[in-house]
């Protein structure tokens, strides 16, 4: 397992210079906790890469069958028919949906983000700073999306 220094260095390089693989082939950055993160991260960036298809069907693959989503402040969500109902509640009207992440960290398999959330309802451009946490499983699917913003933003976005 890597040491907590070993793990900053990792992450630091492999966002602003060699790749995972390069650093791989001199055996630094391998360890199962470091892949598992980077592996975590890709899953949750191609889910946050998608969110502009607006295609519910192909979001809610992401998730295990079991999946937790908490919309916080709104109540949790359990299952992936659950989940596709509550996208489709605010993809649905969207004529355009987009997660901008600004940053993201991650340890083992949870990943954090740091993101705007943006959607166009009918007139109203709708911009929101977010905080997610997601839980990858060991299938690769996100088990538990927990966001956290602040609702009187939004409110006051479409008033």
């Amino acid at each position: 397992m890597l040491t907590r220094e070993a793990r900053r260095r990792c992450t630091a390089t492999a966002r602003f210079g060699e790749s995972r693989q390069e650093w791989g082939a001199r055996g630094i950055c391998t360890g199962p906790l470091y892949n598992a993160a980077m592996d975590a991260e890709k899953i949750v960036l191609e889910f946050c890469n998608a969110v502009p298809s607006r295609d519910v069907a192909l979001l809610v693959g992401f998730f295990s069958e079991d999946a937790v989503y908490h919309n916080i402040p709104i109540a949790p969500v359990t299952g992936r028919a659950e989940i596709e109902k509550t996208l489709n509640g605010f993809l649905a009207p969207a004529s355009d949906a987009e997660f901008e992440v600004l940053a993201i960290a991650s340890r083992g398999n949870v990943v954090l983000t740091e993101r705007v959330d943006r959607f166009t309802i009918g007139d109203k451009r709708i911009e929101l700073p977010v905080m997610g946490t997601f839980e990858v499983d060991a299938e690769g699917k996100i088990s538990a999306w927990r966001d956290y913003f602040d609702m009187a933003q939004f409110t006051a976005q479409m008033s």
